[in-house]
């Protein structure tokens, strides 16, 4: 089965699109040509359900959860900015979020994943979404 929902009118501000069931989020972006499939930073809301926010138009399909097939490098000397306010995971790809990591901060990360950062915030280690952040000076 397959759960969609497509965004056909203007979409000002961020929309929240929700789904009863888990799973990661796929967003196919109307803006480009050929429907762009784009994953979505997705979180599971206090009844269960599987939601994102979008600010384009196009169509959110639910997927089964994909899981991090790439293994994490550690980083020696690597500094992530975040783009935008950003949810602190536990693991990679995780729904359990441990805190958050504030707009535009630079902090030392210390590990990739290839959509992910591993970064500390004030005591707290976890995992950002490395496409919501600028990276520099990456060495093994």
């Amino acid at each position: 089965m397959i759960a969609a929902v497509e965004l056909l009118a203007y979409v000002e501000a961020g929309v929240e699109i929700c789904f009863r069931s888990i799973g990661d989020l796929v967003f196919l972006d109307a803006a480009t040509e050929a429907a762009t499939p784009r994953s979505l930073e997705r979180y599971v809301n206090p009844e269960g359900m599987t939601c994102g926010e979008v600010y384009d138009n196009g169509a959110v399909v639910l997927v089964a959860t994909i899981t991090e097939q790439d293994s994490w490098l550690e980083l020696s000397t690597c500094q992530a900015t975040t783009t935008r306010t950003l949810r602190l995971r536990a693991d990679l790809g995780s729904s359990v979020v441990r805190g958050l990591a504030p707009y535009n901060v630079t902090l030392v990360a210390s590990a990739r994943a290839s959509n992910w950062f591993k970064l500390d915030i004030l005591g707290a280690g976890g995992w950002i979404s490395a496409r919501f952040a600028r990276a520099n000076d990456i060495r093994e």
